[in-house]
């Protein structure tokens, strides 16, 4: 188990994709009265829905590991214990035996529904373990725990079988549905950083304008080169960088894709400095580079 707490948005995710599944229905019925003390964990139905599943993913990929099925009571126990505790940060020994013996309980009563010899096996061994661990809390929880689970019997039968009889984990699955939320966040994270470039290439444009800096139309395709040059911008073509002009709502001297196109073939870039290969005189390279430099001042620091 990688972590036994969710954040809020994660919570939230796994809530909404899970609501409508029979154990994650029964966890959040029954666990209502204990719910003051998971609170004092910080310990949510989420967590708590995700740490069972965790342990009978664990029990249906390794049940046929004789090694596995002996240890497994006690060290699920103590493993749950010690994640329990590092990821709610707390100290109260009482509330993380509940807890762990509160997961375990349910995973053992629910693979008692599966009729296969070595869930019995591990059965037993989780009564034992429980027993001799945390045998006050574990009789309080058996006691609280087979009414509810009786009156849910069949729906509950029903889905431990299928489950523990067929190829999906719910773990991966979890895994997946909040490896996604990070990708859209990442997404959205990517956007506002490019949102923020083009404001700041805008701004820049516009205040050369207003300086009569860029004289020429085709004074654009240096822009576009330094763009491309510092890894800012990647265009597939002049097309596209004339598009992106015109996103930007620069309309001002807008350049053709031919101007753009004749003009970036001339230019190469050396060191700091840019050589021109469009017969002109000296002045006209040293204006160009000036506007470059001018350009690259203005978006990369002072618009920044």
């Amino acid at each position: 188990m990688k972590n036994c707490k969710l954040q809020k948005e994660d919570r939230k995710i796994i809530s909404k994709k899970y609501h409508d599944n029979p154990l994650f229905i029964f966890i959040f019925n029954y666990c209502k009265s204990y719910r003051s003390r998971l609170d004092d964990l910080s310990f949510s139905i989420e967590d708590f829905f995700l740490c069972v599943i965790f342990v009978l993913d664990e029990i249906k990929e390794n049940i046929d590991d004789e090694s596995y099925v002996i240890g497994i009571s006690t060290d699920s126990w103590n493993s749950l214990k010690c994640e329990i505790r590092e990821d709610a940060d707390c100290k109260s020994t009482d509330d993380l035996e509940l807890c762990s013996t509160l997961i375990i309980t349910l995973v053992m009563l629910l693979i008692n529904m599966v009729p296969h010899n070595r869930y019995k096996k591990i059965r037993k061994e989780m009564i034992a373990t429980l027993t001799n661990c945390d045998k006050s809390n574990f009789t309080k929880v058996m006691n609280d725990l087979l009414p509810h689970l009786q009156a849910e019997y069949e729906v509950m039968k029903e889905w431990i079988e299928s489950y523990m009889n067929s190829e999906e984990y719910i773990t991966d699955d979890a895994d997946d549905a909040l490896r996604g939320k990070t990708m859209l966040i990442a997404m959205e994270q990517n956007q506002n950083i490019t949102a923020r470039l083009d404001q700041q290439i805008k701004q820049a444009i516009d205040t050369m304008l207003q300086e009569k800096q860029i004289k020429n139309k085709y004074d654009f395709a240096w822009i576009k080169l330094v763009l491309e040059n510092n890894q800012d911008k990647n265009f597939a073509s002049a097309k596209s960088f004339v598009t992106f002009l015109k996103c930007l709502g620069i309309n001002e001297m807008l350049p053709s894709e031919s101007i753009i196109t004749k003009y970036v073939n001339s230019a190469h870039c050396k060191g700091e400095e840019w050589t021109f290969t469009d017969n002109l005189d000296s002045s006209e390279a040293k204006r160009r580079n000036m506007l470059i430099k001018r350009f690259i001042h203005l978006y990369k620091i002072e618009y920044k």
